[in-house]
């Protein structure tokens, strides 16, 4: 059998260029999320960027764990079954593996935190945890192919869960319209990718070799993974639409953005990002960090503060113990200040109550 320059057989030459490609296109996406994290860092519209932070980490998990696979397939085993087992083939195999699984666990365990609003319990997560911990340490005795299969299988059940939660943001952009593209792409995405890994793995491999040859069905499946990639990439980078889809899906359910429940009774809206909460939620974030959980904006400026931009704009205070700012504020609607101004009394010693700017506004957006 003829070997390349590389040490690989000869029949799997083009498979090895086509698996570096598939790195190359994975660094190149890697810089490209990052530099849509920079991006919104630096906008004025501060943007939550969790999902787009878990996008950066699975493509980085899946780049380093494809290193693991392409010393595994084409340097160690050269694709030979009767060599997986083989130490130390079984724990780069393991290595790659676990890597790549704990970049989309993570993934996961942030759509069912952020975006499902823990309504799933983290379920999925714990139970993709629990398959790929048991795969990892679960010993596979050399030359015995069926303890390979048994672990492999491990994946492919944990694997399964990757699957759910497309369905499920699937299912939340049919009801959000904001949500509709992204969600699509990213249903698609994940399809795809996972076909192109299917193309080349377990048992559909020899099927593939036998009926393609092994250029043309690891062309397919390089093609695949990049289109998958590529798609996934796309979703990821437009954070700041999924995040204004999920803010119109959460008005549509009336549902608070601190406990994650519907809302019973009164509502308010942060004026920057217009997420909301319920009334003692809102209460609860004003008095422990006065900032926004979604937009980080803050929620309810203080005394001081208000003092301070009077100061700062020449205004004094009127004869009702109001500054002018926050009689100026009274006068103009919420949409034209950016905010609407609520005055609850503050306790003070022989004077009339002094006043508190709060930057939210109730549901239909009236004056509290």
């Amino acid at each position: 059998m003829e070997r390349t320059l590389w040490g690989v057989p000869d029949e799997f030459e083009l498979a090895l260029y086509l698996t570096i490609l598939l790195l190359c296109i994975k660094v190149i996406l890697i810089a490209f999320l990052s530099s849509r994290i920079f991006v919104e860092k630096r906008n004025v519209e501060k943007t939550p960027l969790p999902v787009l932070y878990s996008g950066v980490v699975i493509f980085i998990t899946l780049f380093i764990s494809r290193l693991f696979y392409l010393t595994f397939d084409f340097f160690q085993t050269q694709f030979n079954p009767l060599t997986y087992t083989l130490y130390p083939n079984i724990y780069i195999w393991k290595t790659g593996t676990f890597i790549s699984a704990a970049g989309v666990i993570y993934g996961v365990w942030v759509i069912e935190r952020k975006i499902l609003l823990n309504k799933t319990r983290a379920i999925v997560t714990i139970t993709m945890i629990l398959l790929v911990v048991i795969q990892f340490f679960y010993p596979v005795r050399e030359g015995v192919a069926s303890d390979f299969q048994l672990v492999s299988n491990f994946g492919l059940a944990a694997a399964f869960g990757v699957f759910i939660l497309p369905i499920v943001i699937f299912w939340l952009g049919r009801v959000s319209p904001g949500l509709q593209k992204y969600a699509g792409t990213f249903f698609i995405g994940t399809f795809v990718y996972a076909a192109g890994g299917a193309v080349v793995s377990g048992g559909l491999m020899d099927f593939a070799f036998a009926i393609v040859g092994v250029d043309l069905a690891f062309t397919l499946s390089i093609c695949l993974k990049i289109t998958g990639l590529f798609l996934l990439a796309y979703s990821f980078s437009n954070i700041r639409k999924i995040n204004k889809g999920l803010i119109d899906y959460y008005h549509s359910k009336r549902i608070c953005i601190v406990h994650r429940g519907h809302i019973q009774g009164k509502a308010f809206m942060c004026s920057t990002c217009n997420v909301m909460y319920c009334e003692a939620c809102k209460k609860a974030i004003v008095e422990i960090e006065n900032k926004c959980w979604n937009c980080k904006a803050p929620i309810a400026m203080g005394i001081e503060l208000a003092k301070d931009l009077a100061a700062k704009m020449g205004l004094g205070t009127s004869t009702s113990g109001l500054t002018e700012v926050q009689e100026l504020g009274e006068k103009q609607s919420a949409d034209d200040v950016g905010a609407s101004i609520e005055v609850p009394g503050i306790k003070g010693e022989g004077r009339e109550p002094r006043a508190k700017v709060d930057s939210s506004r109730d549901f239909e957006g009236k004056k509290k």
